[in-house]
């Protein structure tokens, strides 16, 4: 998470700045895509389901495909997705590859 500490002051423009500073800090906190993890490297089987530990400590919310070495589309595999507090159940549809995501 992003951490913003406010300098205690008497001048007015500052402080009027750090208002905003702090507004953008609370939205994009809230927006929850912030919150993620890299997770570089992985290597699916062509329609083979593989459960990814996202290592987030709570149940993920979305992934982004960051990189992908072939064209494929990885998907969610909601039957096979039984703890998704720990791992996220995925699948490349019709092509074998290798991928990073962002979960969050």
């Amino acid at each position: 998470m992003i951490e913003y500490e406010r300098h205690r002051t008497d001048d007015t423009n500052l402080t009027l700045v750090q208002d905003r500073i702090e507004e953008v800090v609370v939205s994009l906190q809230s927006s929850g895509i912030v919150d993620g993890r890299l997770i570089p490297g992985i290597e699916f089987t062509a329609d083979v389901t593989k459960n990814v530990y996202h290592g987030l400590g709570r149940k993920y919310q979305g992934y982004i495909t960051v990189s992908v070495n072939s064209k494929c589309i990885i998907s969610v595999v909601d039957s096979a997705n039984i703890n998704p507090s720990q791992y996220i159940a995925l699948q490349s549809i019709g092509t074998p590859c290798t991928a990073a995501l962002w979960v969050f």
